[in-house]
């Protein structure tokens, strides 16, 4: 959706019709640790050198083929050895891959691509799945699988100095093209004032030169670009990053491959933690509580898109027939997982079922109005983002079975362990306000606790 150029909203500081506000985040400056990454900045890229020999596949194993961007550290870049020679792939992305493909016995080639290309490469097959800070969103979910969270981020702007909203708003913004940062810098500045750039490393070399004010980037990537004296900003943790898997002829195949690297990751969290801890400086632990929290927001994300779709063919809303169907599939799955072995805890899978359906028509709501009211100003805001109900329902019951299983395997405590931690929620309060995140999570300890956890605390 493009932004107007009379109402700007200043990062952290505004409001959205779809979503409830959220507390605005201070400038921060960056600690005298902090790495400014410039040696391959407006460089050529080099060529990877080939991956590593000692998780080498058994002979005869098709390739893993990983597209990975080899621009976005901590996740994947490439390191240039001083003297020149052959530059080495490295970052979590890159050992995450190394390590996934070893586990399923296939050699690994590494793709390059570039962001905008990225989900026509997806599309077309030109690799198996894309691991390289890849952010969740509902349109790409659509399209393949994507796998549970690696980690959560947000954006974050980085300046040279304090500035204050109205400096903020009127700011030249620097920004990398064809990704999730650059969607969310369109949504906070008009167009004049942006400066997109195809090459993610010069965003600290714009800001460094005066060329731009402030920069977006995220959480993750702000530790190597912002300098000590730098001043940045970031929004919650709200972006999930994830492995894409491309669609394949037979979906039972991308479909087979997305829950085999599912089941690898869920297994091997403390290996991811340490591969966190190496690249990001943090171990940022996730456990089942986390995964539910994210598979109900991925849910919800997809509401917007819903009415929209439902308002380009003049439907309503409220569609009984559908919701009796999802509310049906979604008992059928709870009782084959053991959520739903009486009456009692049936009734209680209802209820939060019925909840989830409730807010997500909270949602649609919101976004018509919204999209009437930044239509009336701007006959060009209605958004270039569009997803059929014949694409979103698929992807919607594939979500109701994660999140059965992802209840069947959390426990009270670790739900309980939630409560007060912005954080951890941020996923959910994306789209809802605090009182009905505290609602829905109740909902989901009272599923737990009625249908008996498969885990213990």
């Amino acid at each position: 959706m493009r932004a107007t150029a009379t109402s700007p909203t200043a990062p952290g500081s505004g409001t959205s019709s779809a979503r409830p506000g959220r507390p605005p985040h201070r400038w921060q400056r960056r600690s005298a640790s902090a790495v400014l990454v410039l040696a391959l900045a407006g460089c050529a890229r080099p060529e990877p050198a080939p991956t590593r020999p000692d998780l080498a596949a058994p002979p005869g194993a098709p390739a893993l083929r990983v597209g990975t961007s080899f621009d976005y550290p901590p996740f994947s870049t490439l390191d240039q050895p001083a003297g020149g020679g052959e530059a080495t792939p490295t970052g979590f992305s890159i050992d995450l891959a190394h390590r996934l493909a070893a586990a399923l016995g296939r050699p690994l080639e590494l793709v390059d691509f570039e962001w905008p290309e990225l989900g026509r490469d997806i599309a077309a097959g030109r690799f198996d799945v894309a691991i390289s800070g890849v952010t969740w969103r509902p349109e790409r979910a659509a399209v393949g699988r994507m796998s549970r969270a690696l980690a959560a981020g947000g954006p974050c702007t980085v300046a040279r100095s304090e500035l204050t909203s109205e400096q903020i708003a009127s700011a030249r913004v620097a920004v990398n093209r064809g990704g999730i940062l650059e969607r969310w810098a369109r949504s906070h500045w008009p167009d004049p004032q942006l400066v997109i750039t195809g090459n993610n490393l010069r965003l600290p070399e714009l800001l460094a030169t005066g060329e731009v004010d402030l920069f977006v980037t995220d959480r993750f990537e702000v530790a190597h670009f912002a300098a000590p004296a730098d001043l940045v900003r970031c929004e919650p943790p709200a972006d999930r990053k994830v492995i894409w898997i491309a669609p394949t002829a037979e979906s039972s195949e991308s479909a087979a491959l997305g829950d085999a690297i599912d089941r690898w990751l869920e297994g091997h969290e403390d290996f991811i933690a340490a591969l966190r801890l190496e690249h990001f400086g943090d171990p940022m632990p996730r456990d089942p509580a986390d995964h539910l929290v994210d598979l109900l927001a991925r849910r919800l994300a997809f509401m917007p898109l819903v009415a929209l779709d439902k308002r380009s063919r003049g439907l309503e809303i409220e569609d009984a027939a559908q919701e009796e169907r999802v509310l049906a599939s979604a008992l059928e799955a709870a009782t084959g997982a053991g959520l739903s072995h009486d009456a009692a805890s049936r009734a209680t899978v209802e209820r939060f079922f019925r909840m989830q359906i409730e807010l997500a028509k909270q949602i649609q709501e919101r976004t018509l109005e919204a999209s009437e009211t930044a239509a009336s100003g701007d006959p060009e805001s209605a958004g270039d983002e569009s997803l059929r109900l014949e694409q979103i329902r698929p992807a919607l019951l594939v979500l109701g079975d994660q999140l059965i299983a992802a209840l069947a395997s959390t426990s009270t405590a670790e739900l309980e362990a939630l409560r007060g931690d912005a954080d951890r929620m941020a996923p959910l309060r994306e789209w809802l306000a605090q009182e009905d995140v505290d609602r829905l999570l109740q909902a989901c300890a009272e599923v737990v606790e009625a249908g008996g956890a498969r885990r213990t605390a």
